[in-house]
């Protein structure tokens, strides 16, 4: 049975945070707090895994991931609860992070050349 696709795109209200669980199989968690236009903020909890090559892809994005940057977030399910008096939407199931903010290079809007 294919498991539902939640997906939701917003902004970073804080700079993305990476934390490891304690033990001999460590885990890289990745936390992130998103808003959009409108409706409730969503929190976003990102197990990475514990293979070297996906806490090193997490640390990295981590890196990226930073407050005002928009991001799109893969989920298998989605819950309402309680943050300090605020309801919140937390993704469960999170299966990826993308960041979607072009890097300072990069053109927004193609440019046009005079002829």
């Amino acid at each position: 049975m294919i498991k539902p696709q939640i997906r939701v795109t917003g902004m970073l209200t804080q700079d993305a945070q990476l934390r490891r669980t304690p033990g001999a199989q460590s885990h890289a968690l990745l936390f992130l707090s998103i808003a959009q236009s409108e409706g409730l903020p969503y929190e976003v909890r990102h197990d990475c895994g514990t293979e070297p090559a996906a806490i090193i892809a997490a640390e990295s994005k981590a890196r990226i991931l930073k407050r005002g940057a928009i991001v799109t977030v893969y989920a298998t399910g989605i819950a309402q609860r309680m943050d300090h008096a605020h309801a919140v939407l937390s993704l469960r199931g999170v299966t990826d992070v993308i960041p979607s903010t072009l890097n300072a290079h990069e053109a927004s809007e193609p440019k046009h050349h005079a002829h």
